[in-house]
């Protein structure tokens, strides 16, 4: 039988989820009406750019960053033809299905680029794209797919970084990535604030001499630059047409002036933290245990600082959110702790010993020679790891049946096993909310 190549292996890494999350969303919001209001929302600000009384690029909106409903509006230019493009937000679909499925290629690529055994990098993609959050998310037309999209391409490209020191992973990680995260989701500015910390120390004492500080302000640039560039220039757009530079936070449409309108409190800081680490353990409860294993076998052997890249980004996306909770600035929803999935896959990547490189493109004066040693302290672990990501596949779809943690994923059973006669409260609290999202 002929080995696939690593090029084909991607493309059906690709094809394969974006086939089943298009057919699962069209299962959801097609078939049966179960539209999210954020994704609805995206798909009315892409419409009113084409379909308004005053059609114009503006009318996509201030309130939430750009990108997931710019992407939709050649999708939407097609409603006219399918009109349930837009009546039942399936461009959102379509928008959240091409993401996730891209995301599921760098969690591949991140096994292929360290040569690492197919059958395991294929065994963690696999089940990073069966993980019942991912497939929920990659179908539903929320922005949660384009985020964990360009974050895991960004920690993806910074690892080999620290690896080759190939400036075109910076340019991939912050010229693109990093910049249009931000124009994704606002959690993505601690993501560029963290990589441009990271990459700006790296550079700093891994420079023999002389101009080090130079080399770091340049490294720093490259790799936030774009972000910060977004920051500022969306700020301004907004300000100059609404009058108000950061309308989600300032406006009445904003998470937390909704949050004031309903009455709702906070949680507290204690009760905020604490709600924040239910979630991450709920979607990775093995993230801890994986990170603690790739860090003891690497700790002062070659490449170790592969591992930084993704602590210092995922890890700032979550506690950005945890933070952003706790403080009472936005909902206690189980979904802005979803990149704690990439995030333990990527730990079960670089928790086994590293095999043999992509060769890099321009290696940089810092690039660190071929090992002639293991590279890690044990040649084993791969079942184990790969044991831990199965493991939080399995509670995830047990805590996505939790009102308490996941208010929105809850009502998904009102969809899988619909009772519309039962009288069970936790069955009818799934009608009730599953008929908000119809």
């Amino acid at each position: 039988m002929t080995r696939l190549s690593d090029r084909r292996l991607k493309n059906l890494a690709f094809a394969a989820p974006l086939v089943a999350y298009l057919t699962v969303g069209y299962w959801l919001e097609v078939r049966n009406g179960f539209i999210l209001g954020d994704a609805l929302s995206r798909v009315s600000a892409a419409q009113s750019v084409l379909f308004s009384r005053d059609p114009h690029l503006a009318a996509i909106g201030f309130i939430f960053t750009p990108l997931t409903a710019m992407v939709q509006v050649p999708i939407i230019a097609l409603s006219p033809v399918w009109p349930a493009l837009a009546e039942r937000a399936f461009s959102a679909t379509v928008m959240s299905a091409l993401f996730m499925a891209g995301a599921v290629v760098q969690v591949l690529s991140m096994g292929i680029d360290r040569g690492l055994p197919r059958w395991y990098t294929v065994t963690i993609a696999a089940l990073f794209a069966v993980h019942p959050m991912i497939v929920f998310y990659g179908a539903n037309g929320m922005s949660e797919a384009p985020f964990v999209f360009f974050m895991t391409w960004a920690v993806r490209r910074l690892i080999m970084w620290m690896v080759d020191d190939d400036v075109h992973h910076l340019i991939a990680a912050g010229g693109i990535a990093m910049g249009l995260a931000y124009l994704t989701r606002y959690d993505a500015l601690a993501c560029v604030a963290a990589a441009g910390s990271v990459v700006a120390v790296t550079t700093y004492l891994r420079a023999p001499r002389p101009p080090r500080v130079r080399r770091a302000v340049l490294d720093l640039i490259i790799i936030s630059g774009p972000g910060v560039a977004a920051f500022i220039g969306w700020a301004i757009a907004s300000w100059l047409i609404t009058g108000e530079a950061f309308a989600q936070f300032t406006s009445e449409y904003g998470n937390k002036a909704i949050l004031e309108q309903s009455g709702a409190t906070g949680p507290g800081l204690l009760g905020g933290l604490s709600f924040a680490a239910a979630c991450i353990l709920l979607l990775a409860p093995m993230l801890v245990p994986l990170g603690a294993w790739a860090g003891f076998v690497r700790w002062r052997r070659p490449r170790w600082s592969m591992l930084i890249p993704p602590v210092a980004i995922f890890g700032s996306a979550l506690a950005f959110q945890s933070a952003t909770y706790a403080l009472g600035g936005t909902f206690g929803f189980l979904r802005f702790y979803i990149i704690a999935v990439p995030f333990a896959a990527t730990l079960a990547l670089l928790a086994v010993p590293d095999g043999r490189f992509v060769p890099a493109i321009r290696p940089g004066r810092n690039a660190q020679p071929v090992p002639t040693v293991p590279t890690t302290r044990y040649r084993g672990g791969y079942r184990a790891a790969a044991a831990a990501i199965a493991l939080c596949v399995l509670v995830a779809g047990w805590g996505m049946s939790l009102p308490r943690y996941a208010p929105q994923e809850f009502a998904l059973g009102a969809v899988l096993h619909p009772e519309p006669e039962s009288i069970d409260p936790v069955i009818e609290r799934e009608e009730r909310i599953a008929r908000t999202f119809s």
